[in-house]
């Protein structure tokens, strides 16, 4: 699986490859941590207004738009989308 996490002006683009047959999990468990700080590592989801989401030949491309009076991290986004993510592909290594 590859993960790409792109800032564009307020908004963060997303490209997650090499999830076919898993991309509406992955849309499920991003959507999960939008509504709590507590689905994932960082928490940066709550800041989350919007999201547009896109499934092709087993990849996800997401684009995040923040809510009102909040700012995206991307690098808080990328920590989320691979706690999110590890439980899929079993224990992190490192």
């Amino acid at each position: 699986m590859k993960v790409h996490v792109e800032k564009q002006g307020e908004q963060v683009s997303i490209q997650i490859e090499g999830v076919a047959g898993r991309e509406q999990a992955v849309i499920d468990g991003i959507r999960r941590c939008r509504q709590s700080a507590w689905a994932c590592q960082s928490g940066e989801c709550v800041n989350i207004g919007s999201m547009q989401e896109h499934v092709e030949d087993g990849s996800v491309r997401l684009t995040l738009v923040p809510g009102p009076d909040a700012q995206i991290n991307p690098a808080g986004i990328e920590i989320c989308l691979r706690y999110l993510l590890a439980p899929q592909e079993g224990p992190a290594r490192g």
